[in-house]
Order: C-alpha cells, then sequence, then structure tokens
C-alpha cells in the first residue's frame, strides 16, 4: 500500500509542477508579444512582474503544496484501491482495508476471532497479490500536464529559433524588467 501511495504522490506532485511551468511559459510568451506590441514602461513591467510573482506564489500555494503534503494512509489507499476497476475486478470490494485494519489491530482475544482474522487477511493479501498494483493508478492527468507542458516549451523553444535577438531580449524584458533591456 505504501507504494502506491507514493507512487500516487509522486504523479500529483509531477502534474501540478507541470501545471504551473506551463502558465509561466503562457504568461511569459503572452508578455513578451504584448510587450513587444505595446513598448511598456519599467514601472509598469516591474508591476505586471510583481503581480505576477504573487501569482506564482498563489499557484504553489494552491497546487504545488497540497500535492506535496499528500501522504495517503495505507487504509485510504485500501479504499481507493477497493474502488477501481481492477480492484472490483479482484474481489477487493470492501475487502481490502477491513483485512489491513485487521491485520493492524493484532492477535484476537480468542482462538476463533484469530482463526476469522487470518482468513480474512489471507484472502485479501493473496487477491491483492493477484491483481497488478498498475492497474489502481492512472498517471494519464500526468502525461497530459507533462505534455502540455513540453508543448509549451516548444513554442518558447520555436519563437527562439526563429529571432533570437528579439526573444532573448523580451525575456530580459519579462523576467528582469529592471534591468533596461530595450527591443531592437
Amino acid at each position: 500500500m505504501a507504494g502506491i501511495g507514493a507512487r500516487a504522490r509522486r504523479l500529483l506532485i509531477v502534474a501540478e509542477v507541470s501545471a504551473v511551468v506551463l502558465a509561466l511559459v503562457i504568461a511569459a510568451i503572452a508578455l513578451g508579444l504584448i510587450d513587444f506590441g505595446l513598448r511598456f514602461p519599467a514601472p509598469l513591467r516591474v508591476g505586471i512582474w510583481l503581480i505576477g510573482a504573487a501569482g506564482l506564489g498563489v499557484m504553489i500555494w494552491r497546487r504545488v503544496l497540497p500535492a506535496w503534503r499528500f501522504r495517503p494512509s495505507p487504509t485510504q489507499v485500501a479504499l481507493r484501491v477497493e474502488n477501481t476497476d481492477a480492484g472490483r475486478d479482484a474481489g477487493l470490494s470492501g475487502l481490502l482495508a477491513s483485512a489491513l485494519e485487521l491485520e493492524r489491530r493484532g492477535e484476537a482475544s480468542d482462538a476463533t476471532e484469530e482463526s476469522l482474522r487470518q482468513r480474512v487477511v489471507g484472502d485479501a493479501a493473496a487477491r491483492f497479490q493477484a491483481m497488478r498494483a498498475a492497474e489502481v493508478l492512472r498517471p494519464r492527468r500526468t502525461g497530459v500536464w507533462i505534455g502540455r507542458c513540453a508543448a509549451g516549451i516548444a513554442v518558447a523553444l520555436a519563437r527562439y529559433a526563429v529571432s533570437p535577438s528579439l526573444t532573448t531580449s523580451g525575456a530580459l524584458r519579462v523576467r528582469a524588467p529592471w534591468a533596461g533591456a530595450e527591443w531592437p
């Protein structure tokens, strides 16, 4: 269970970081293009930069930190596994989390309870082992965010390939508006 929970956490963190990076790339490209057309003065660019920095902080606070803090308990993971198609197909619905709790509780007070506890735990363990744990996690969402992020970076690199001097000037004006960079 711990392995599934850890992998789910990693997938969630990668998806959220990719979303934040994509937002940064899109904002930088858009701001650079608007600045090229309107030639914002430095104080306005600094103000926009401060608003962008605050927005980045909010995105990290609302998206990345919750993903970072996500540490599901084994029982929470077991309940999620039970509710997946793979868990239902393996016959784990209503069984896995209960068996996990029985195992965690330890030996029962009498022989009959202990026999039942061992049977439930053994049955759940056998069914869980027969199931492919990879079927439980769905990395599609993470893959979509990684793809979107890669596409955004590819657009930025394509823009650089077309006009390196304009892209460099625009990037400097967006990234460090106080630097005094001018458009060529």
